[in-house]
């Protein structure tokens, strides 16, 4: 049977140390664990991630595994296209920071990633299948309060997750 890659999932409220140090939710430091082809339980060293700094349209920082920025960079090359491959370094390779979390399983968000977000003594992280991400706690309120009031984008999400839910699961036993 294959493997189903860990999914990063749920949201949580961190404290963020005068140092700028946070704790990433234990079950997110699984989820880098099995997505860093060199981690294990034995070399007793902390996984990789792969920050993602303002390629996104949200002020946030986007964080994925090794194995998931790389199966996007060969997903870039695979299209052959110079054009994509160019836009993709620009947008995301020239954005990101490779980082290890310490012995506590914290990341270090440095001063000026944390004055850009606005981020002081706490951070939220939300879960995003393949990747996280990390946000002020005040900008993701306003995010999911702009959300919530545009009732177009809500009409279509509701759309989109009853057409996502009544697909059919393959490998037997599937169901609606």
């Amino acid at each position: 049977m294959e493997r189903v890659a860990a999914s990063f999932r749920s949201t949580y409220h961190h404290k963020v140390d005068g140092k700028g140090r946070v704790s990433v939710p234990a079950a997110f430091r699984r989820t880098l664990e099995q997505g860093d082809p060199d981690w294990s339980e034995e070399a007793r060293v902390q996984p990789r991630a792969i920050l993602l700094l303002g390629a996104g349209e949200h002020p946030c920082i986007e964080v994925y595994t090794v194995a998931g920025m790389a199966a996007l960079e060969d997903r870039a090359r695979a299209s052959g296209d110079y054009d994509v491959i160019e836009a993709f370094a620009e947008e995301v390779v020239a954005n990101s920071l490779e980082v290890r979390l310490d012995d506590a399983g914290r990341l270090l968000l440095g001063r000026e990633l944390r004055d850009r977000l606005g981020i002081t003594d706490e951070a939220v992280f939300v879960g995003k299948l393949d990747r996280f991400e990390i946000w002020e706690p005040r900008a993701r309120a306003a995010f999911r309060a702009a959300f919530e009031a545009d009732e177009g984008a809500q009409a279509r999400r509701r759309e989109m997750m009853r057409r996502l839910m009544r697909v059919p699961l393959s490998g037997g036993g599937g169901g609606q």
